[in-house]
């Protein structure tokens, strides 16, 4: 799981961009969010704090929107365990996040301070969100293929360059893959179905496909988002 996450074509694709530096930490905040609800105690708050002040740091807010996003409907699911004292683990992941928002205020200020004059900003607030989400059958299949079947398309590398390649694809690997496909057939633990629920949702999301894709783009925030990248 931990070799397929890293090596999956999404972070192998922005490494070096700040959609991937901010990614990365998914599975730190998914340790937070369950140290949290089972602890609730200091070291939950620090590992819980210390990522979201790093997702902040590298920089790219949207994808921060989306793990954060899979970090609450995690937490969510961790609630719902029995034993857990739920209130003390809602004050302590909202303290954290709080506590966060503070550490980084001096990065974050300027942000909001800028965002709201860029072209990307006002072409997302003015264009992409008052559209309705258009995408043709022909390119959520295409997607899907190049996600399964590596040389849809062609290849990116070499002397080619090839206008149907698609970088934000699902692949993580035929192996894993593999393995995921299994582990659903066997599952005897909640944890499994509800990241395979998660695969499921995210991957619709990451191929434009309906009826997720759709749904999203009329909710608050996602509509300005570009919610492909849940790949």
């Amino acid at each position: 799981g931990s070799a397929g996450f890293a090596f999956c074509a999404m972070l192998a694709f922005f490494v070096e961009w700040p959609l991937g530096r901010v990614w990365v930490f998914l599975p730190l905040v998914l340790i937070g969010v369950r140290l949290v609800v089972r602890e609730a105690g200091l070291r939950a708050g620090m590992v819980l704090t210390t990522s979201f002040v790093l997702m902040v740091l590298a920089g790219h807010p949207e994808s921060l929107f989306h793990v954060v996003l899979c970090g609450t409907l995690w937490g969510g699911f961790e609630l719902l365990q029995p034993g857990v004292r739920r209130g003390r683990a809602i004050a302590l992941a909202t303290f954290c996040g709080l506590l966060a928002l503070l550490l980084t205020a001096i990065a974050l200020m300027p942000f909001l301070d800028a965002v709201e004059q860029t072209w990307d900003y006002t072409l997302r607030r003015e264009g992409w969100a008052r559209e309705e989400l258009d995408i043709a059958g022909t390119a959520v299949r295409h997607r899907a293929g190049a996600s399964f079947f590596p040389f849809v398309g062609g290849q990116s590398q070499g002397q080619r360059w090839i206008r149907t390649w698609e970088p934000t694809s699902l692949r993580v690997g035929s192996i894993i893959a593999a393995f995921a496909i299994l582990a659903c057939f066997t599952a005897r633990r909640a944890t499994t179905w509800f990241f395979a629920a998660l695969a499921i949702v995210a991957g619709l999301a990451g191929l434009n496909a309906w009826p997720v894709a759709h749904l999203l783009h009329e909710l608050p925030l996602f509509s300005i988002a570009l919610n492909d990248r849940l790949a």
